[in-house]
């Protein structure tokens, strides 16, 4: 996944960072067997990939002060499904209609919608699109709707 979010890695410091913040993060990382930079990348990539009206120092200042509440239901609302680093996915109906809840699609080169997907069940059990280098949709989805949805994409195609 060169193309869409890649970049150099190297060994950067960052100043103000709570110790008590990074210690949680650091163990939160061995727990899920990556190291800490990796786990900061990819929290920085999800913060950036929210929409730019999201991201105002009025709302986030607003998050800083309401953040207890903000943060849990953001948790609480987040829960679902999420399909990562894939090179080629076809998402079929039945594929979505036998997930529990929504799905999240990250870093997939190639992700594409047959052309039973409707909008109704994009929309129902859809949740994000974030960093596909190409994603291919079916005339019975709106370009718009699927993009509604997508965050840090390369292209999207129409088939049919």
């Amino acid at each position: 996944m060169s193309s869409v979010g890649g970049g150099k890695k190297k060994q950067i410091s960052i100043r103000g960072v709570d110790e008590d913040l990074y210690k949680q993060i650091s163990l939160l990382a061995r727990e899920l067997g990556v190291n800490v930079g990796s786990l900061i990348n990819q929290a920085i990539k999800t913060f950036l990939s929210l929409p730019p009206e999201v991201r105002t120092p009025a709302r986030l200042l607003k998050a800083a002060v309401e953040f207890p509440a903000e943060f849990t239901s953001g948790l609480v609302d987040s829960t679902g499904l999420v399909i990562s680093d894939v090179s080629s996915l076809t998402i079929s109906r039945g594929d979505l209609e036998s997930v529990d809840g929504k799905v999240s699609f990250r870093g997939i080169e190639r992700l594409e919608f047959k052309e039973d997907v409707d909008e109704e069940l994009f929309n129902s059990k859809v949740r994000s699109i974030a960093y596909c280098n190409e994603i291919v949709i079916p005339r019975t989805l709106r370009k718009l709707t699927v993009l509604a949805k997508c965050r840090k994409i390369g292209k999207v195609t129409e088939t049919g």
